[in-house]
């Protein structure tokens, strides 16, 4: 089973290095890159969170073919959600789960207070009270020479990212959040065809950092109760249709 995971704004694959490494040998963590970094760092952002997710899916095909759950941290929610779109869409396979944490519903997102092109200070300001950069890095000309720029290009999809309709996902929706955080997440349930469930964690924004092993090991859980119950219905389908066979030959 694929666990799909759509980093944050600014973020990529070094900072989700220690979950790949986490989950079972039944769960293989994959985490998507986005422009500007890992192995895409000479490729240009889309100009959407759309077509963001559309170069994903494309990259990324074969993931989507098989069993898979989705989890977007952040800005990845809302990537995470287009994606899971495409994927109804084209393929007609819903994800097992989608998980999202730290993250507003995506009908909340066009009134974003944090702008791309906000001055340099008032950027250092804001990522240091979210987190998830050491402050130190903050204040390394190298550093934020680097990372600036990629999350300036993350923050204009946001900015940018508007929703023309609510399409409700079909999927089981586990939020997961910090309980210093600020964001508000009870549109959610308008995506939601049976409800949301909400996990609360110690911490802020970034809460999954230190929280790591306590969510790993509650989101392996989940997975693999759904793998057993779609198997088991599976199986019960599968069992229907041949005693529908064997009726007609009879």
């Amino acid at each position: 089973m694929n666990l799909i995971c759509c980093p944050h704004a600014g973020g990529g694959k070094i900072f989700y290095s220690k979950w790949m490494r986490s989950f079972n040998k039944e769960i293989e963590f994959h985490v998507m890159s986005y422009p500007k970094r890992d192995e895409l760092v000479r490729m240009r952002m889309p100009s959407s969170i759309q077509k963001l997710a559309e170069l994903i899916f494309l990259r990324n095909r074969e993931l989507f073919e098989d069993d898979y759950a989705i989890w977007g941290h952040s800005m990845g929610s809302i990537v995470g959600y287009e994606l899971a779109q495409i994927c109804i869409e084209r393929l007609g396979n819903v994800p097992m789960i989608f998980f999202a944490s730290g993250a507003k519903a995506p009908c909340d997102y066009s009134d974003m207070c944090i702008q791309y092109n906000m001055p340099e200070d008032s950027l250092r300001e804001v990522l240091k009270e979210y987190g998830g950069v050491p402050k130190e890095a903050l204040y390394s000309k190298e550093l934020t020479d680097y990372l600036f720029p990629i999350i300036r290009e993350d923050f204009r999809l946001i900015n940018q990212y508007q929703e023309s309709e609510i399409r409700r996902l079909k999927a089981p929706i586990i939020l997961m959040n910090g309980n210093e955080d600020l964001i508000e997440t009870e549109n959610w349930s308008l995506y939601a065809e049976d409800g949301v469930e909400e996990w609360e964690y110690n911490g802020g924004h970034f809460f999954i950092t230190d929280e790591r092993k306590n969510l790993v090991q509650r989101m392996e859980s989940v997975i693999m109760e759904q793998m057993r119950k779609e198997q088991e219905q599976y199986a019960f389908d599968t069992m229907g249709e041949e005693r529908m066979l064997s009726r007609e030959w009879k």
